[in-house]
C-alpha cells in the first residue's frame, strides 16, 4: 500500500489532498496487493470526503480501475452498502465504468439491490446498460432485491422501462416472485405478480 492508500483508508482528508497535490509523489494510481487503488479503499470504507477528493483530482486517473476480482470502486461501495458513496459515484461525471461486472458477474446494481439501496439514479443514467445483467448464479438485481425483501428497490427496478427481466429465472429456476412467495411476503408478492405495475 502507498501513503495515499493508507491516508485514504483512515479518512485523512487533508493528508490525501496534500499527497494528490505533490508533484513528486508518482504513485497516485498505484494498486495494493489485491489490485485496489486508493479510491477502492475509500469506497470500501464509505469515506465520502476522500472519494470526493480523489474523483475531483485531475492527478488521480485510475477512476475506472478494476481490482483483482474485477471490482471497481463503485462496485465496492454498493457491496458494502455505502449509499452516500454509491450515490456520489453514480452522479460524478468522471466515473463512467457503470456496467462493469466482477469475475462472478456481479455489477454495482446487483450489490446495491441486494443491500436495498436507492438504485433510481443508476437505472436512469444514460450510460448504464446492465439493467438485466445476470451474475454467475443467474440472479438479476430484482431477484437479489426480492430475496432480501427490499420493496423500494424492487419497485424502482420494476418502474424502470429499461429493466425487462421481471420474470427471469435463475439457475435454480427461481424467479423473484417465487422467492418472495416462499418468504411469505404478501406486499412483494402482489408487486411481482404478472400484470402488476
Amino acid at each position: 500500500s502507498t501513503a495515499l492508500h493508507l491516508a485514504a483508508s483512515q479518512g485523512h482528508v487533508e493528508t490525501c489532498r496534500s499527497i494528490l497535490r505533490c508533484p513528486h509523489f508518482t504513485a497516485l494510481d498505484a494498486v495494493d496487493t489485491k489490485g485496489n487503488t486508493a479510491l477502492h479503499v475509500a469506497a470500501y470504507h464509505g469515506l465520502v470526503e476522500v472519494c470526493t477528493i480523489l474523483l475531483s483530482s485531475p492527478n488521480f486517473t485510475a477512476i475506472a480501475a478494476r481490482s483483482d476480482d474485477g471490482s471497481t470502486a463503485l462496485i465496492l461501495a454498493a457491496m458494502q452498502g455505502h449509499a452516500p458513496v454509491f450515490e456520489l459515484m453514480v452522479q460524478h461525471p468522471r466515473l463512467t465504468a457503470l456496467n462493469v461486472a466482477t469475475k462472478h458477474g456481479n455489477t454495482a446494481l446487483h450489490y446495491a439491490s441486494a443491500n436495498g439501496m436507492d438504485v433510481s439514479a443508476l437505472l436512469a443514467h444514460p450510460k448504464f446498460t446492465a439493467h438485466d445483467a445476470e451474475d454467475a448464479f443467474g440472479d438479476t438485481a430484482l431477484t437479489l432485491a426480492a430475496s432480501n425483501e427490499h420493496t423500494a428497490t424492487c419497485t424502482a427496478l420494476l418502474a424502470c422501462p429499461r429493466f425487462t427481466a421481471r420474470e427471469h429465472a435463475n439457475k435454480d429456476g427461481d424467479t423473484a416472485l417465487s422467492v418472495v412467495a416462499m418468504l411469505g411476503n404478501v406486499e412483494l408478492c402482489a408487486l411481482l405478480l404478472p400484470g402488476s405495475s
